[in-house]
């Protein structure tokens, strides 16, 4: 009997020690798949900072959406957490009459919230402006609606690093200096079965123009797109088979169709406008801003959802907030850049080291985007150190069913907060432990495995359930 108790005692004490971090790590990275991956692991102590367990924690590697946490928390310390877009909407020219003699003048702030299906205004922009008018008494605009989109300068809509394919599906959406709806519309294409196809958006877009390169197919579909911003044009490529095919496609005229669902919403309230075109003056009334809903709700929205306009729009914000920002000639710099340097001073001035960081846009839509995993640690920690009114782990979601095996519907996965990103190839993900009071940030960077995602998501549940289950 002594000898089972005992032979008892010496497995509970194996199983009790088998899984220490480090081992959880080397277990991961001894996967087959990984023989020829890019592997990044670091997992810290918040109180100290140190790490515990890793793996070529200091090699870059692509980061895809876990960029966005950084964005996030730039913007809640740079900007603050109480911070929301405001869109100022003039009249310019005379009132008198009833009349606007002159023009409607949106000033585009770069607010990506606009008209979203995503995260809901009390008042729409649009009603905003209607309820204005209609305070004022003014029935009639003898000019035009005008979208002031100065506060870009000439700025490129979307990151110049981003693959050319992204740029026409919704996930691609570029950053204007107005956006609205997402920048996103549906798109219907209705091919016959002799071929003839019909195409059209929902809603439609004026000015917008698509150009089918596509070829019809019986064998199936396999359809592509991209916008020429140049035209502007949606440019659809690849095969078509008979039937109706539906896609959510990058819309690149955003203020256009803001434009014309204003002038129905004015016309609705027997308000006219006339189109007439002439000297107004230069006398500048404002009649309304509209304001987006707070940063926290921002964020909140775009890292449950891993959107890359919201994110690269509080980029931009960033940049905006301060045009000063000169680079080492003393030449102004585009606003992506701008952003990125005010982002990386700020880290610096916490004593978090950057030299890892490879950042480009605010989204991680960018490959070239790149970072380590123990900069992902040391932002993190830093981030929860701050004492900012809405820490940036409690806007992050919980692991919930976003990494598969056993990590999935478990407890723990409600303990767990994280950011995901995935690109072709690559696989990361960066968060807290625990959720509510965290004594750990992790990060796990996968790049070029060549298992199935499934597999490599369940293998990495199963690190955090050996890294975290015992804690």
């Amino acid at each position: 009997m002594k000898r089972v108790a005992s032979l008892f005692l010496s497995v509970a004490a194996l199983v009790m020690t088998a899984t220490p971090p480090q081992w959880a790590v080397d277990t991961l990275a001894g996967k087959p798949y990984m023989r020829h991956a890019s592997l990044g692991i670091a997992v810290a102590d918040v109180t100290t900072g140190e790490l515990v367990a890793s793996h070529s924690p200091e090699q870059s590697d692509i980061t895809a959406s876990t960029m966005k946490t950084l964005t996030s928390f730039a913007a809640l310390r740079l900007l603050g957490s109480d911070f929301r877009f405001e869109t100022p909407v003039y009249a310019v020219g005379e009132i008198d009459d009833n009349k606007l003699h002159g023009d409607l003048v949106v000033c585009g702030s770069g607010d990506p919230t606009l008209g979203s299906r995503y995260i809901a205004c009390d008042t729409s922009i649009i009603e905003r402006i209607v309820n204005a008018l209609k305070q004022r008494n003014i029935t009639r605009i003898d000019g035009d609606i005008v979208i002031d989109k100065s506060i870009y300068d000439n700025t490129v809509p979307f990151y110049g690093d981003w693959n050319v394919n992204d740029l026409g599906w919704s996930y691609g959406a570029a950053v204007h200096a107005f956006n609205y709806r997402d920048n996103v519309v549906d798109l219907t294409f209705d091919v016959d079965s002799d071929g003839t196809r019909t195409l059209f958006t929902v809603p439609t877009v004026p000015g917008l123009g698509i150009i089918d390169l596509t070829r019809f197919s019986s064998r199936g579909s396999n359809l592509d797109c991209t916008v020429d911003y140049g035209s502007p044009a949606l440019v659809l490529y690849g095969q078509v088979n008979a039937g109706s095919h539906g896609f959510d496609i990058v819309n690149p005229l955003p203020d256009r169709l803001f434009i014309r669902e204003l002038e129905n919403a004015l016309s609705n309230a027997d308000i006219e406008v006339k189109h007439k075109h002439k000297n107004h003056g230069l006398k500048r009334e404002l009649l309304t801003i509209h304001h987006s809903p707070a940063l926290t709700a921002i964020i909140t929205s775009l890292l449950d959802r891993s959107d890359n306009m919201f994110a690269h729009g509080l980029l931009r914000a960033i940049a905006a907030r301060d045009k000063a920002w000169l680079d080492a000639a003393g030449q102004a710099r585009d606003l992506d850049a701008i952003g990125v340097g005010a982002v990386k001073s700020m880290l610096n001035s916490l004593g978090v080291d950057t030299s890892a960081l490879f950042m480009r846009d605010g989204s991680g839509l960018s490959r070239p985007g790149k970072s380590s995993a123990h900069f992902f640690t040391d932002m993190l920690t830093v981030a929860l150190k701050q004492d900012m009114p809405v820490p940036l782990h409690t806007l992050m979601p919980l692991a919930g069913k976003r990494v598969g095996g056993p990590l999935s519907g478990s407890p723990l996965a409600q303990q767990i907060v994280l950011k995901s990103g995935s690109m072709n190839n690559v696989q990361c993900f960066v968060g807290y432990f625990p959720a509510d009071r965290p004594r750990y940030t992790w990060a796990v960077l996968v790049n070029n495995y060549t298992c199935d995602r499934a597999t490599l998501r369940a293998d990495l549940g199963a690190l955090l359930v050996n890294l975290f289950g015992n804690e």
